[in-house]
This record gives C-alpha cells, structure tokens and sequence, in this order.
C-alpha cells in the first residue's frame, strides 16, 4: 500500500484538491472544523445549530462526495487497469482522513 501511495502522492493530492474545490465552503469549514480542528460532533452540532444525526449525515454524504470526485479525477488522471486502481482507492481510504485534515489545513477556506 505504502508503494502504491508512493508512486501516485502527486495525483493522489491533486484529485483530492480537485474534490475539495467542488464543495462549498461551508462543507471545507465543516470538515476542517472536524479533522483540523478536532471538533466533536457534539461541538459542530452547537456551532452549527443542528442536532448531532444531522451532523453525522453531513459529514457522511461529504465524505461519499469527495470518494465519488477523487474517484473520478484519479481515473482521468492514471487510466489504469481497475484491479490498480482498487488498489490505490483502498490506500487512500485508509489514510483518507489524515490527508484530509492536511488538505484543508493548507488551503483555507
């Protein structure tokens, strides 16, 4: 895995730049406030004003969004056979929210 990750850093990053950029900015502070800052879901559901399921079900459909939108620009950028890219998506799902919070710790929102 750690090759894997090795050899695609570059796309990897880009893709997930490019999916962040398609989310509004409420949806980068949202996640920023949960993997930069650490914020529990008890804290956002407060700062939000929502209970902490809504908190939870947008955290979830932001996270399928940015999977779909990394999924699709990894698969434009590499145009490898799919068993790679299974590979490279189970690399990146397992360091998803580590690169996450890197990510939107460099790119303010």
């Amino acid at each position: 895995m750690a090759q894997i990750k090795s050899q695609h850093r570059a796309e990897l990053k880009a893709a997930l730049g490019v999916a962040l950029a398609s989310l509004s900015a409420h949806d980068r502070t949202l996640l920023r406030h949960r993997f930069v800052d650490g914020l529990s879901l008890v804290e956002l559901s407060v700062l939000h004003s929502v209970g902490r399921a809504t908190i939870s079900r947008w955290l979830l459909r932001l996270r399928t969004a940015l999977f779909l939108s990394m999924r699709v620009e990894l698969k434009r950028r590499l145009q490898t056979t799919d068993s790679d890219f299974s590979q490279l998506l189970e690399a990146v799902q397992t360091s998803f929210e580590m690169s996450l919070g890197k990510a939107l710790n460099s790119k303010k929102a």
